[in-house]
Formats: structure tokens, sequence, C-alpha cells
């Protein structure tokens, strides 16, 4: 009985410290949009880390999560409602999918596919945005925002590898 009370406690746990932690990056990447060099193309480190989240703690990723953390980004920055949680939903979609592939695959390999990811929901913002503005949207500023989220992920992938060894050494996760 003492077994399972302890198992849901660390599973709450985990799914408390997710939403926190992806609350607290979502307002940091909203204020990210205040410094004059990222004005109108900040790096989308949030999906970054739900693509690492969904990668290495799939139990945490859920729908609920990402629909909340999607409606408090969407609520800070004026979004459509829904928009930044679809985009969400699809990494988690294409992590259910490509999982078992990329759990032994090597970093370049996943650092690929988050590019594949994050090219293809470039596109679908595009859509997005030429439906909801009416007109083109800033293809400079869309391929600053790519090219800097790309770069970023390898420091994501490299801490939340680093993370979990720590967590395996001090007996957290096995």
């Amino acid at each position: 009985m003492v077994d399972i009370d302890l198992r849901t406690d660390r599973i709450l746990l985990h799914y408390v410290l997710a939403f926190v932690g992806l609350t607290v990056l979502v307002f940091l990447e909203s204020a990210l949009g205040l410094i004059p060099t990222f004005y109108g193309s900040v790096p989308k480190v949030s999906l970054c880390v739900v693509f690492l989240l969904a990668l290495y703690a799939p139990h945490v990723a859920s729908i609920y999560l990402v629909l909340a953390i999607g409606i408090i980004f969407d609520t800070i920055q004026s979004n459509p409602f829904g928009y930044t949680s679809s985009l969400y939903l699809i990494i988690l979609l294409v992590m259910d999918w490509r999982r078992p592939a990329l759990m032994a695959a090597d970093d370049v390999i996943i650092w690929f596919e988050f590019i594949l990811t994050v090219m293809a929901l470039t596109l679908y913002m595009f859509i997005v945005f030429m439906i909801y503005h009416g007109h083109w949207p800033p293809v400079s500023e869309m391929i600053f925002q790519i090219g800097f989220t790309a770069m970023l992920f390898p420091v994501f992938n490299w801490i939340a590898i680093l993370a979990r060894q720590f967590s395996q050494y001090i007996g957290v996760v096995k």
C-alpha cells in the first residue's frame, strides 16, 4: 500500500514540476520578446522542451499539460486560443509516432528530427498566420526564429540528458 502511494506521489510530483517548469518557461519566452534582438522573432524554446519532454518523459507529456500551457501562452501573447496548444499537440503526435526510433538514435539524429518537426510547424504557423491576419507573415523573422530555435535545441538536449543521468545517479529514476 505504501509503495503505491509513493509511486502515485512521484507521478503527481512529475506532473506538477512539468506544469510549473513549462509555465515559467512560457513566461520567460514571452519576456524574450522584450529584448530588441528578438522582437518579433523569439526562438520557440517551449517547442524544444515539449519535444524533449515527449521524448524522454512521455508519461509526463500529456494532452492536458500541453493544452493548459498552450492556453496560458496564447493568453500572454494574445494569440488565437488553441494556436499554441495545436503546435504542442502536433509535437506530441509526432513524438508518439517517432519515439521508439529516436530512443535508440544518436543526438544528431534527434536534432535532425527536431529540425524537420520545427520546419513542418513553421509551415503550419505560416498558414495559420495567413488565415488569421490575411497577409503574408514576415518571412525573414520566421527564418531567424527557426534557425535560432534549431541552434538552441542541442543545449536543451544536453541539459535533459544531464538531468536524466543525474536522476539515475541519485536513484530517482531507474
